[in-house]
C-alpha cells in the first residue's frame, strides 16, 4: 500500500514541477477592458461563458494566478471580479451588456478582452457556454425532489452504476439508454446495459440475504468499453455547446453521487460480475466506434482537403465560396427569385435553414449584397456560414469588407478561397503571401456578370502593389465573352495604360468613359483630372463643372469628398483661387473628412497661389490666411515669404520666417536679409549674410552694399557674380567712371570716358575766338550724339506689377 502511494506521488511529481504562477496585468481602453496572462510558453486553452461571467481554462498546468494588481489600472464597470478557481481556471465576473474575446500573443501570452455591447458574431466561440467541470464552483440549477424508484430496480444496482462511473452521474440506470435527458444531433441510442430477464418484477419485499436476479443490473463489459469512448465524445460535444443536460431526469444519480454512503440503504456486491468471454479488447472497440459532433464536421470541412495557411491554420473549404453554382446559366434576370423565396419556410412556417442559405447565396450570385445581408441578419441562426456570406455581401456593395481581417491568412489557400479573401481586403501588400495563379484561374471561371462586377476592383488592388501582369490577366478575363467593354473595364484599361507609360491612350479612354456617362463616370472623371494636374494642365471648365455636379449629388455623404478635393485643385490650376478656397471650405464639412486632410489641401492651393496668382489676388487671399501659413513646413513658408518680398512686403514675410523657434538656416538668413534691405536696414542685411557665398546671398549682399552707399563694394560683389550689367549699373550710379570705362563697351564706354575727363576739358584758350567757339560746338554735338546712342542701347525696365 505504501509503495503504491509512493509510486503515485512520483508519477505526479513532474507535472507538479511544471506548474507555474501566472502574472495577470490589466488595462482599460475605449470600449473594452483587457487582461494579459503572462504564460511562459504557448499552449491550448478555451475561453467562454459560465454562470455569472466568463472563464479561461488552459490545457497546461497552472499553479496559481497573481491577481493582486488587476484592478490597479481598470475599473469594475466591465469586469466586476477576477478569481482563481484552481486547476488553471480563471473566472471573470461580468455584469454588463458585454461580450468576450481572446487571442494569443507571441511568447505564450494570452489576451482576454471584455468588450462593450453584444458580440458582432453571435456564433463566436467565446460566446458559447463552457461545459461544467466536476467539482466546479458554478451553481447548479435547482433540482426537484426525486421521483420514487421503480420497484424492479434495486438500490444495489444503482450503487453499482455510480461506483462504475467513479461518482459521476452521467447515466441513468433506467430507461431506454444512457443518453436519456440529453439533446444531441443523431438518432436513437441503443441501450448500453444488459438486464437479465429471469423473472417478472414483484412488489413483495425480499430478504436482503437473497436478492432477486432482476434486482441486479449487470453492465455488459464490451458495451462498457464503448460507453467510455462515447462519454469522452459526449464531453467534447458538451464543451462545443451541442448538448444540453436535463437534470430533472438525472436527479436520482446526482443524489446518489453526493449523498454519503453511510446514509444510503444500498447493498454493495461482494465482487464484480465475471467478465463474459469472447469480447474484443478495448482498443479494437475504440477503433470500430466513431462519434462526431456538428462542430467537428464543420471544422473538418473547413480544412480544405488538409491544406493549411502559412500560419498553420486550416484553409476554408472552397465550397463556401462557389458562387458560380449559386445561380442558373446565363445572365441573372431575377425570374427565379420567387422560387428561392418560396423555400425559406418549412413546416409550421419555421425558417428552413437550407432554403434561407440558398436564397442568401442566390442574392450574392445576382450581386445583391444589401439584400443578402438583411436576410442573414434576420435568420443568422439558420444560415450556413453566415459570417462568410456577410463578407461576400460587403464585397458586392463596397468592394471590400470591414471583417476582412478574418480572411487575411486565407489569401494563400485554394483558388476560390484566396479569391474572396483578396476581394475582401481594402488593400494588399507586396509582402503578403497570395495565391495569384489560383486567384486568376478562379476569377476566370466566374460567370460574365460577376467578372464584370468584381474584376475592376480586383485588378486595381493588384495594380496598387505593382502586379501589372495579373491586372492585365483580369482585364482580359473581363473582356472574354462580352460585347463592348463596360465603362469600368475601360477605366481599368486606362489605369493599366498609365502604369505601362502611355498617358495619351489613358486620357483618350477616360474621355470616352466620361462621354458615355455610365456608372464609371465618377471614378473616370477623378482619374482624368488627376492625369491633367500631374501633367501641369488645367482641366476644362466643363470637367470642373461636372466635378462640382457630382459632388453636389453626394452632398452630406463621405462620397462627396474626393470630388470636392479634385474641384479645388482644378480651380487652382486654372488660377481661379477664390473658387478653389470655396471648394476647400465645403470639403471641410463633409462627414468623415479629417482636419489634417483639409490642412493639406489648403497648403497645396496656397502654394500654387504664391507661385501663379497675380499680385492683387495673392495679397487678397494670402494675407487672411497668414496664420495658417505660419504652420506650414519650412520650405513651403519660404516660398510664400519670398513672394511677399518680391512684392515689397517685408512684414508678412518676416512673420512667416519668424514662425519657427529653431536656429535660422542659410535660406532663412538670406530671406531675413532681403526683408532688412526693403526695410532700409542694409547694415542688418549685411550681418545676416556674413559667411554666406551662395549666388542669392552674394546678390543680396550687393544690393545691401549699394543701399548703404558702398558702390565700390557692390561693384566687387556683382563682379564675383559675373553680372556685367549689374556692374555697369552700379558703377554708373556710383560715378565710378574709370571702372565703367573698363567694363563697359560701346556708347556707355565712350560716355564713361567723356565723364572721366569732364574735369579736364581740352584747352581752347590758344585758339582764336571763332575757332574756340567751333570746337565747343563740335564737342557739344559729340556729347549729344553719344547720349542719344546711349539711350538707344539701354532697355527700359519691365513695368512694375500692378497692385
Amino acid at each position: 500500500m505504501i509503495r503504491g502511494i509512493l509510486l503515485i506521488c512520483l508519477l505526479m511529481l513532474p507535472e507538479a514541477l511544471q506548474a507555474q504562477t501566472v502574472r495577470v496585468s490589466s488595462g482599460d481602453h475605449a470600449g473594452f477592458s483587457r487582461l494579459l496572462l503572462h504564460f511562459d510558453a504557448g499552449g491550448d486553452w478555451e475561453f467562454g461563458k459560465v454562470s455569472g461571467g466568463y472563464e479561461f481554462r488552459p490545457s497546461s498546468r497552472v499553479g496559481s494566478y497573481e491577481l493582486g494588481s488587476v484592478f490597479d489600472l481598470i475599473s469594475r464597470d466591465r469586469i466586476a471580479q477576477v478569481s482563481d478557481r484552481g486547476d488553471g481556471r480563471l473566472f471573470l465576473k461580468v455584469d454588463c451588456d458585454c461580450h468576450g474575446d481572446a487571442f494569443d500573443l507571441r511568447g505564450g501570452q494570452v489576451v482576454l478582452d471584455i468588450k462593450d455591447g453584444p458580440a458582432p458574431n453571435p456564433a463566436s466561440a467565446f460566446e458559447r457556454t463552457l461545459a461544467q467541470l466536476p467539482g466546479s464552483d458554478e451553481p447548479l440549477p435547482a433540482i426537484p425532489a426525486p421521483p420514487p424508484r421503480p420497484p424492479h430496480i434495486g438500490a444495489s444496482a444503482a450503487a453499482a452504476v455510480i461506483a462504475d462511473r467513479a461518482g459521476l452521474p452521467l447515466l441513468s440506470p433506467r430507461g431506454p439508454g444512457p443518453l436519456e435527458g440529453w439533446s444531441i444531433h443523431g438518432g436513437p441510442q441503443p441501450p448500453l446495459f444488459v438486464q437479465p430477464q429471469t423473472a417478472a418484477p414483484s412488489d413483495e419485499p425480499m430478504p436482503a440475504s437473497d436478492p432477486p436476479a432482476q434486482d441486479t443490473l449487470i453492465p455488459s463489459p464490451r458495451i462498457a468499453e464503448a460507453e467510455s469512448a462515447l462519454l469522452a465524445q459526449i464531453s467534447r460535444a458538451a464543451a462545443q455547446g451541442l448538448l444540453e443536460a436535463n437534470l430533472d431526469e438525472l436527479e436520482r444519480d446526482v443524489n446518489l453521487a453526493t449523498t454519503p454512503v453511510s446514509r444510503r440503504t444500498v447493498e454493495i456486491p461482494a465482487a464484480p460480475p465475471e467478465k463474459p468471454k469472447g469480447l474484443l479488447p478495448p482498443e479494437e472497440i475504440q477503433a470500430h466506434l466513431s462519434v462526431e459532433t456538428a462542430v467537428d464536421r464543420a471544422a473538418a470541412a473547413d480544412m480544405g482537403a488538409g491544406a493549411n495557411t502559412d500560419d498553420g491554420r486550416p484553409c476554408l473549404d472552397p465550397k463556401y465560396f462557389d458562387i458560380a453554382a449559386w445561380g442558373g446559366p446565363g445572365e441573372p434576370s431575377g425570374d427565379d427569385l420567387g422560387l428561392y423565396r418560396g423555400r425559406i419556410l418549412g413546416e409550421f412556417d419555421i425558417a428552413n435553414g437550407e432554403g434561407v442559405t440558398r436564397l442568401a447565396r442566390h442574392y450574392l450570385y445576382m450581386t445583391f449584397g444589401a439584400e443578402a445581408k438583411a436576410l442573414i441578419g434576420r435568420h443568422s441562426d439558420d444560415v450556413v456560414r453566415g459570417d462568410l456570406l456577410t463578407i461576400m455581401a460587403d464585397v458586392m456593395d463596397t468592394g471590400q469588407s470591414e471583417h476582412a481581417e478574418m480572411l487575411v491568412d486565407q489569401m494563400a489557400c485554394a483558388g476560390p478561397t484566396a479569391l474572396w479573401a483578396v476581394l475582401a481586403q481594402p488593400r494588399l501588400s507586396a509582402t503578403q503571401t497570395i495565391n495569384t495563379e489560383g486567384i486568376a484561374l478562379s476569377f476566370s471561371a466566374l460567370p460574365l456578370h460577376l467578372r464584370r462586377h468584381l474584376g475592376p476592383g480586383l485588378a486595381e488592388k493588384f495594380l496598387d502593389i505593382g502586379e501589372i501582369s495579373k491586372a492585365e490577366n483580369i482585364r482580359n478575363a473581363i473582356a472574354r465573352g462580352g460585347d463592348a467593354p463596360t465603362g469600368r473595364a475601360e477605366a481599368l484599361s486606362a489605369r493599366i495604360d498609365l502604369e505601362t507609360g502611355d498617358p495619351k491612350a489613358a486620357g483618350d479612354r477616360l474621355e470616352a468613359v466620361i462621354q458615355a456617362d455610365d456608372e464609371a463616370l465618377g471614378p473616370a472623371l477623378l482619374r482624368r483630372i488627376e492625369l491633367a494636374l500631374s501633367n501641369g494642365e488645367a482641366p476644362s471648365p466643363e470637367q470642373i463643372g461636372l466635378l462640382e455636379s457630382l459632388a453636389f449629388e453626394r452632398r452630406s455623404s463621405p462620397d462627396a469628398a474626393p470630388f470636392l478635393a479634385a474641384a479645388a485643385r482644378a480651380h487652382a490650376m486654372a488660377s481661379d483661387f477664390s473658387a478653389a478656397f470655396g471648394r476647400i471650405a465645403e470639403f471641410g464639412h463633409v462627414p468623415g473628412v479629417e482636419p489634417a486632410a483639409v490642412d493639406d489641401l489648403t497648403g497645396e492651393v496656397l502654394l500654387r497661389l504664391g507661385d501663379n496668382a497675380a499680385a492683387d489676388t495673392f495679397l487678397k487671399l494670402a494675407l487672411p490666411r497668414l496664420d495658417f501659413a505660419t504652420g506650414l513646413a519650412a520650405a513651403e513658408r519660404h516660398r510664400i515669404a519670398e513672394r511677399f518680398l518680391d512684392l515689397g512686403f517685408p512684414a508678412p514675410a518676416r512673420r512667416l520666417l519668424g514662425a519657427s523657434a529653431e536656429m535660422p538656416t542659410a535660406g532663412d538668413r538670406v530671406l531675413f536679409a532681403k526683408a532688412a534691405v526693403l526695410e532700409e536696414h542694409p547694415e542688418i542685411a549685411i550681418g545676416y549674410l556674413a559667411g554666406l557665398e551662395s549666388e542669392d546671398a552674394l546678390r543680396t549682399r550687393a544690393e545691401a552694399l549699394e543701399r548703404a552707399g558702398d558702390y565700390a563694394g557692390a561693384l566687387r560683389a556683382y563682379g564675383a557674380l559675373g553680372d556685367v550689367g549689374a556692374e555697369s549699373s552700379v558703377a554708373w550710379r556710383g560715378g565710378l567712371w574709370e571702372e565703367l570705362s573698363q567694363i563697359a563697351d560701346g556708347p556707355m564706354q565712350e560716355a564713361a570716358r567723356l565723364m572721366a575727363h569732364m574735369d579736364d576739358p581740352p584747352s581752347t584758350n590758344e585758339l582764336a575766338p571763332l575757332a574756340r567757339a567751333g570746337a565747343l560746338v563740335d564737342q557739344s554735338r559729340f556729347a549729344r550724339t553719344l547720349i542719344t546712342d546711349l539711350l538707344r542701347t539701354i532697355e527700359p525696365p519691365p513695368p512694375a506689377e500692378e497692385l
